[in-house]
């Protein structure tokens, strides 16, 4: 997968995306420097006093599971690809002057009738 053209519109591309080694690289040291930081300053304390119940333990996963669902859905909304739509010509409407083909329809003074 080129590093430049990872793009996604389904659910299948997107989990290509999210776990091409390069992106998963750069969400998983997002996740372990900020993680830590924040494990650090909220959690460290109670765990080293020995007072960490599960639920601390819990919140400190979470610490860490928060930053890389956050990088996650940075990158996964910058490589989105929208889907594009498509005009059949013959459902052009006619009363706008429109050919079968989406030209303009010319004027009898146009074609050079009158």
């Amino acid at each position: 997968m080129n590093d430049s053209a990872s793009t996604w519109s389904t659910p299948r591309e997107l989990l290509s995306v999210a776990l091409a080694p390069q992106q998963l690289k750069r969400t998983v040291s997002v996740m372990l420097v900020v993680g830590t930081a924040f494990f650090a300053m909220n959690q460290l304390g109670v765990i080293l006093a020995g007072r960490a119940t599960a639920l601390v333990w819990v919140k400190a996963a979470l610490t860490y599971l928060t930053p890389f669902c956050v990088s996650n859905f940075g990158l996964l909304s910058a490589t989105r690809r929208m889907a594009t739509v498509r005009v059949q010509p013959s459902l052009v409407e006619s009363d706008a002057g429109l050919t079968h083909t989406g030209q303009r329809a010319m004027s009898g003074k146009e074609q050079g009738h009158g």
